[in-house]
């Protein structure tokens, strides 16, 4: 130890805060083995403290940005924030907010509070907090990834139920296609089908539930194939002329020229020789000039009107026949029905037309045998015309309509399959026609499936990290049967102890597990035993280990600083060199009392240190320095003492009225009075004591008492805003006389006391 360097001084500090440009002074005394130093809150211990953290070896303390720091070790050597020396580094342990961060983390359970100690153990317990607020998140996203998966498979479901049915009522193949069927349907791409119009739907739906095999149909024939010869000779016949020359009387009358015929025919059968019409002769003459002017052309013509006519009955008749033979829409397939429904019409319209016609032939001829040498005209250009144009739509009308028969005749020929192929396109179609919302649905359903699958396979990772995460947690921190003993030693009892849990540690007092968190003191007392089991756990002697402890009784109460004292300096006694520091002005009495044999070695081996911080009046700035701790502090074990010896420093000042601390003195003295009569006289009020028999019998006079009692209520009270722009009510001479009344009535009650408070 004697070879080991230690820590001499601060020598230069550039950190924001107290120490923004500090560098010792003559009156800045030099760090010893032992270093007690006492701060107010607020004048830099934490700072100070991680400046050591800093140069230790966990370096997990971080400065101000832009801070630095030099530290000037015994044997003249410097480290600082930008120089490392290993071999000190490794020595320094260090107790102060920073390690307790990083070493001690209470966790709130179901239950009890669990706490976690040593820097990989707290972190391994926040990783395995925040590992399991994502397992947590990512069991609520797959939670809800599997609600939405679940609603788009029953969107599809429900989808692919009603498609099916439809499918099914249309070909009434009642429960055998189903959902399943739809996907596999789907799924084979439905190539070549396509969506049918509202009439060919419905037709092949007809095919499609044709139970029985439709009968095969005969093609439309027109019979007679020579209509247009009939209406041209027709023509022909009618616009033909009889000439009669030989009798002019007869010329001047054509139409009478079959009736002549027929009475000449009659008279020579007969053998008349008298006209039966006029009576006349008739002579061998005048019959041979009739004989003569008939001309044997209207036989001929008689028989060309009785074949035009036979001809164009004949064609009426044919006409009749094909309109007959045309088989009804119903007779043939449903797919062809509409089709045919059209182009049978049409064929029938235009049979009816030509029936017209061939009436209005009919009708010409018979005028035409009437007036057998007059020539007629049978029709018109426009009624030639339109016979020419209806016999060419009538041949393409009977072709149209026997293709369409021999559709159907192919059909009914290949009855299974053709219905088949109905059905088939029937399904095409409903399902096209409801393709798009189902791969709508089918692309959401597989999204929602991937992301269902995604999200389980972060929960398993998240849950599987989790797990990874406890198990190395189990394997680390202290164990708490080193802990124990030294908790129990800085309490002053047994009633508080850890016991292990699955992860962590429970608190444990009287034997029950606590439901809340330990008190502040309780929690300092566990996180300073963790350090000190630590400190015997590294691989190094306690006498070569430098140990500094901030505030390492924060929160304790007078009665447990003791006992906390007491384990501070079993552990630490023999260290190469101690930092306390603490603005614990009870527990550094109780320091003092352990040090003080040290400080007053030659030479010293303990140091009682103050950390002096003063505001520039100028720029406001504070600034914090070292110094050796007050005389006053240095010899006072309690306020007490400290607010007496101000007092008897005051009395012994000479003059009085340029005391430094002239106008604080009523307040203190207020207190040393309260204190003092709370000690002779307990649970009484001050009124009480002061007019209690021992004070009033303590040979003070009424003016002495009367000083002492106006000090306690003017100096209890500070609702006097007068104090703000003058000074306190007491004036110079109250203030001295009140000083030698209170010292009067200690002598008087407790002589010995008053002797030693004058030592």
């Amino acid at each position: 130890m004697a070879d080991q360097p230690l820590f001499k001084n601060l020598k230069r500090a550039q950190i924001p805060g107290v120490f923004s440009d500090y560098v010792p002074d003559d009156a800045t005394p030099d760090f010893l083995r032992f270093n007690l130093i006492y701060g107010f809150n607020g004048t830099g211990k934490s700072t100070l403290s991680r400046i050591f953290r800093c140069l230790s070896s966990d370096k997990d303390a971080d400065l101000p940005d832009g801070g630095s720091f030099q530290m000037e070790l015994t044997d003249s050597s410097i480290l600082g924030s930008s120089t490392e020396n290993a071999s000190v580094s490794e020595k320094i342990s260090v107790f102060n907010d920073d390690f307790v961060e990083a070493n001690f983390r209470w966790k709130m359970g179901d239950a009890s509070p669990v706490v976690f100690f040593g820097a990989q153990s707290t972190s391994l317990s926040l990783t395995v907090e925040r590992v399991e607020q994502y397992r947590e998140v990512a069991r609520t996203r797959k939670e809800a990834a599997a609600e939405q998966q679940k609603q788009t498979q029953e969107k599809l479901t429900l989808f692919k139920r009603n498609v099916g049915r439809q499918v099914a009522e249309a070909l009434n193949l009642g429960r055998s296609y189903t959902g399943t069927n739809v996907a596999t349907d789907y799924a084979s791409g439905l190539s070549g089908t396509t969506e049918l119009s509202s009439e060919t739907y419905l037709a092949k739906k007809k095919i499609a539930n044709q139970v029985e095999q439709q009968a095969t149909l005969k093609k439309v024939m027109l019979e007679h194939k020579n209509l247009e010869e009939v209406f041209s000779n027709a023509s022909e016949i009618c616009k033909f002329s009889l000439a009669v020359s030989t009798l002019k009387d007869v010329a001047e009358h054509m139409l009478m020229v079959p009736w002549i015929e027929q009475g000449f025919k009659y008279h020579t059968d007969k053998h008349l020789n008298t006209c039966l019409f006029c009576g006349s002769e008739l002579t061998q003459t005048r019959l041979a000039s009739l004989e003569a002017s008939i001309d044997e052309r209207l036989e001929r013509q008689e028989t060309c009107l009785q074949t035009a006519d036979e001809n164009t009955a004949a064609a009426r008749s044919s006409m009749e026949r094909l309109q007959l033979s045309v088989p009804s829409p119903a007779e043939l397939s449903a797919d062809l029905q509409a089709v045919f429904q059209t182009q049978s019409s049409h064929l029938e319209a235009n049979i009816d037309d030509l029936k017209g016609y061939l009436d209005l032939t009919l009708s010409r001829l018979g005028e035409k045998r009437t007036s057998p040498h007059r020539a007629l005209v049978a029709f018109s250009d426009k009624e030639r015309s339109a016979i020419t144009q209806l016999l060419e739509e009538t041949d393409k009308q009977i072709a149209l309509i026997n293709v369409l028969i021999e559709n159907h005749n192919e059909q009914a020929d290949k009855f299974s399959t053709t219905k088949k192929l109905a059905a088939d396109d029937v399904k095409g179609h409903l399902l096209i026609r409801e393709r798009t919302e189902y791969t709508q649905l089918s692309d959401a359903a597989a999204a929602a499936d991937a992301e269902l699958e995604r999200r389980e396979t972060l929960y398993v990772r998240s849950a599987e990290a989790v797990e990874s995460l406890r198990a190395k947690l189990r394997n680390h921190g202290a164990a708490a049967e080193a802990i124990n003993p030294l908790v129990a030693a800085y309490l002053g009892h047994n009633q508080l102890e850890l016991r292990t849990a699955e992860l962590g540690y429970q608190i444990i007092r009287a034997g029950m597990p606590l439901t809340q968190p330990p008190s502040e003191g309780e929690k300092t007392a566990f996180a300073l035993c963790y350090f000190l089991v630590k400190l015997r756990e590294q691989d190094r002697k306690i006498s070569d280990s430098i140990i500094v402890l901030d505030d390492p009784v924060s929160s304790l109460d007078t009665r447990s600083v003791g006992h906390a004292l007491s384990l501070i300096q079993a552990n630490t006694e023999t260290a190469s060199q101690v930092f306390i520091l603490t603005h614990h002005l009870h527990f550094m009495n109780e320091v003092k009392k352990w040090l003080r044999p040290k400080y007053k070695r030659q030479p010293p081996e303990a140091g009682f240190f103050f950390i002096e911080t003063l505001q520039d009046p100028t720029t406001g700035h504070r600034r914090s320095r070292l110094r050796k701790l007050p005389k006053l502090l240095r010899s006072a074990d309690s306020e007490y003492l400290y607010l007496v010896s101000i007092v008897l420093e005051y009395l012994d000042s000479d003059p009085r009225h340029d005391f430094q601390f002239l106008y604080l003195l009523p307040n203190a003295m207020r207190k040393v009075l309260e204190l003092f009569l709370e000690f002779k006289l307990p649970k009484m009020n001050f009124t009480d004591k002061m007019s209690h028999e021992i004070v009033t019998g303590s040979g003070l006079s009424n003016a002495e008492l009367s000083a002492l009692t106006r000090l306690v209520h003017l100096e209890s009270h500070s609702d006097d805003l007068s104090r703000l722009i003058e000074w306190s009510t007491p004036t110079i001479e109250e203030i001295e006389r009140s000083a030698v009344a209170l010292m009067l009535l200690i002598e008087k009650l407790d002589p010995d006391h008053y002797a030693r408070l004058n030592k």
